[in-house]
């Protein structure tokens, strides 16, 4: 059977992200849903907030859960915005960028947003609703508006100390404004509500801008993120209080950490030896880099043992005695390879006990090119975060909801699946298919090249046995991750319209 025809990323930027923007109502939150991974963040940067410019906004508001969001925002596009003569500003300069007579955006987080709510209904008065615009990330958390709605939207009950500020704030900013736009890759409950009142109007306070046909499908993630390679639901998971569930994780013949860290140092070895003798010999020793990263969710209880979680000093505890007793070297055990991230702290730790305090802001450059190996969160980075050398996601917690909503779920699982090919430089489809190109002149090297390649773009998951994870991972699978066979550079018919992008018949 044919494949269909499978569209680029800027084809599915473009369908999923960019049109249905132009389709934004009057008096509602927009929202624009789509997988992660795709480009969101992208397409606000590079596509949204300039055109926006062109039609006449003068002032954007860029909102986040979390200011890790926007320290990857400001690395990445501060440089563009200000070569297209737009300023950015961050939190500290609130009043500057109201001050401001050019083009400006502004990174605050939600909790700053409620705490300017005052100032910003007044600026936004002051130039106008079609000049002022807000562009929510992640609107999935904190997106409640009215409080029966608290318990489908998340599944846990409301309680007296649940307040829905954010979300009110953006419903009342959308008052007489097209420009309230949000995206997540989970949409609530609340969201999708297709009722009306009596004059016909949406009884939601959002409105969704696109269909779920313009998501790309399963196939054209092969393409856009890192397969699943596969997952395993662990029964008993938890036991004395101590995270037996990282037995599986290390030890699993078939998804385990050291099992694939086995097969990791085969592909390199293969590779190399590929690549001895041949003029590329130098550029692949130089750009092999395979580092990956175990990501261990864990429970809130940070203080004290509990049946439904494993909290991070014991799952630190647990994996550093199940890793002195590996075969690791007595050099990598006293490295900084484990990194501990809570709302107290960020500290790094080796397995051999050592340990030491580092800042938030530079943990992005501890994953990205230090010794870390293993890292221990509770859900603070199921949003938004952005590494693509997360192989294996493992929970250790019982979500204690009362309906199974698994939005929290496809969240984390998400952070594993951002396309990775172990190269250095080497970080996007289209700059593999350059290094594929040059190297098709040797066979056999471009046959261990697309192996290892292979190797390094998968995603693991261990999970308790529990409903609301084969939940979420079945819905993962429909939705947000592909499963495809990964046979790029395997096909053999002369005469044929096929969808493998390094083909050697293609011309």
């Amino acid at each position: 059977m044919k494949n269909l025809k499978m569209r680029t990323k800027k084809e599915i930027r473009e369908e999923c992200l960019i049109k249905p923007f132009k389709k934004r109502r009057c008096n509602k939150i927009n929202v624009i849903t789509a997988p992660t991974n795709i480009g969101k963040t992208y397409s606000i940067f590079n596509k949204i907030i300039p055109t926006s410019v062109d039609d006449g906004v003068t002032h954007f508001v860029v909102t986040a859960p979390d200011t890790m969001i926007h320290t990857q925002s400001l690395d990445e596009y501060a440089d563009d915005l200000h070569e297209l003569g737009i300023f950015l500003y961050t939190k500290d300069d609130i009043s500057r960028f109201m001050k401001s007579k050019r083009p400006s955006v502004i990174l605050l987080t939600n909790a700053m947003m409620n705490r300017s709510q005052e100032k910003l209904i007044k600026f936004q008065q002051k130039i106008g609703v079609e000049k002022f615009m807000v562009l929510v990330d992640e609107v999935h958390y904190g997106g409640t508006t009215e409080y029966q709605y608290l318990e489908p939207n998340t599944g846990y009950p409301p309680t007296k100390e649940s307040k829905f500020v954010f979300a009110k704030f953006l419903k009342k900013l959308s008052k007489d404004s097209k420009n309230i736009v949000a995206y997540t890759a989970t949409p609530l409950y609340e969201m999708l509500l297709s009722g009306q009142d009596l004059w016909g109007e949406s009884i939601s306070a959002y409105n969704i801008l696109n269909e779920p046909h313009q998501w790309p499908t399963t196939q054209e993630l092969s393409k856009l993120n890192s397969r699943l390679g596969g997952y395993v639901f662990v029964k008993d998971w938890i036991k004395d209080n101590e995270p037996t569930i990282i037995d599986t994780l290390l030890d699993d013949k078939k998804v385990g950490f050291f099992q694939y860290e086995k097969n990791t140092e085969w592909h390199v070895n293969n590779l190399k030896n590929q690549a001895v003798g041949t003029e590329h010999e130098e550029q692949i020793n130089k750009i092999i880099d395979p580092r990956t990263l175990a990501h261990l969710v864990v429970g809130a209880d940070y203080d004290k043992s509990s049946p439904n979680s494993s909290s991070q000093d014991e799952t630190l505890k647990y994996l550093q005695s199940k890793l002195k007793k590996s075969n690791i070297s007595k050099e990598d055990k006293n490295k900084y390879s484990i990194l501990v991230i809570s709302s107290k702290g960020c500290n790094l730790h080796s397995i051999n006990g050592d340990s030491k305090l580092i800042k938030k802001v530079d943990i992005i450059d501890e994953l990205n090119d230090g010794d870390v190996k293993f890292l221990i969160s509770v859900d603070m980075l199921k949003m938004g975060f952005n590494c693509s050398r997360i192989i294996h996601t493992m929970q250790i917690r019982r979500r204690k909801q009362v309906l199974v909503v698994v939005n929290g779920v496809i969240q984390t699982l998400s952070r594993g699946n951002r396309q990775y090919f172990g190269l250095k430089e080497i970080d996007t489809f289209e700059k593999l298919q350059e290094l594929v190109r040059r190297v098709e002149k040797n066979p056999s090297l471009k046959i261990a090249l697309l192996d290892y390649v292979k190797h390094f773009n998968q995603h693991f998951a261990i999970l308790p046995d529990e409903p609301i994870y084969r939940n979420g991972m079945r819905e993962y699978k429909d939705k947000y991750a592909s499963e495809e066979p990964f046979n790029w550079g395997t096909c053999t018919a002369v005469e044929h319209d096929c969808e493998d992008p390094f083909c050697p018949f293609k011309t």
